[in-house]
């Protein structure tokens, strides 16, 4: 049975949105948290603390790999313009995921049909 192609584009659309979009709040919040901690640690002279390594790692894991060629390149984009490389970002981190999905689903089909055989 043929699936309609264009429930699958929808399907692959809202997959690579979804994961884009978590991705993109997660890394707005990390990212927000992670100045809120690098501020307080202004206040204070000691070593940083887990929740600082904690956030940094966090964020260099969600901004890998635009943004930290971005940051690498010293690419400077001025107001609103900035967060283009952050979206892009995203937007590679949820087609990355629909390929794991996908990869993950024709495993699986794959299982199933040899049990049959």
């Amino acid at each position: 049975m043929q699936e309609d192609p264009n429930s699958i584009l929808r399907s692959r659309s809202a997959i690579i949105g979804t994961i884009a979009t978590v991705h993109l709040l997660l890394y707005f919040v990390v990212f927000l948290a992670s100045m809120g901690s690098a501020m307080a640690r202004f206040d204070g002279i000691g070593p940083p603390n887990f929740i600082f390594s904690a956030l940094k790692a966090a964020l260099a894991t969600l901004s890998f790999p635009f943004m930290t060629a971005a940051t690498s390149l010293d690419l400077r984009l001025a107001g609103i313009l900035g967060w283009i490389p952050a979206f892009a970002n995203s937007l590679l981190w949820g087609w990355a995921g629909w390929l794991v999905i996908r990869f993950c689903r024709a495993r699986r089909i794959e299982r199933q049909a040899s049990q049959y055989l």
